[in-house]
């Protein structure tokens, strides 16, 4: 990590990624696009590409341990000493937006 591409069991898909969030704009980017898929990266482990709509994920476990981009916290910092990197991509020709979640601990 971090990620150069995203893929599904169908393989690679043509996704690029546009930029890093703050957890404020997940949450905005949440509010404004009820559709978007959320897509989690563990070390060692295929994506998890969460329903579209499907925000649990990111409320009840990803908003506490979403790192803010350049800042510099130690890992220990963080509950259970573990955070995700956010950014937002999009499928350049289908215009579909996914938010990734990339774990570190």
């Amino acid at each position: 990590m971090p990620l150069e591409e995203l893929w599904t069991i169908a393989g690679r898909t043509g996704h690029v990624r546009l930029r890093h969030l703050t957890g404020s704009e997940v949450e905005s980017l949440l509010k404004t696009f009820p559709d978007l898929r959320l897509v989690e990266a563990q070390l060692a482990a295929e994506l998890r590409w969460y329903p579209r709509g499907d925000y649990g994920f990111w409320r009840q476990h990803a908003r506490i341990h979403a790192a803010e981009p350049g800042n510099q916290r130690p890992l220990h910092d963080f509950p259970d000493s573990m955070c995700y990197i956010v950014s937002e991509w999009v499928e350049t020709a289908t215009q579909d937006q996914v938010l990734l979640f990339e774990q570190y601990h």
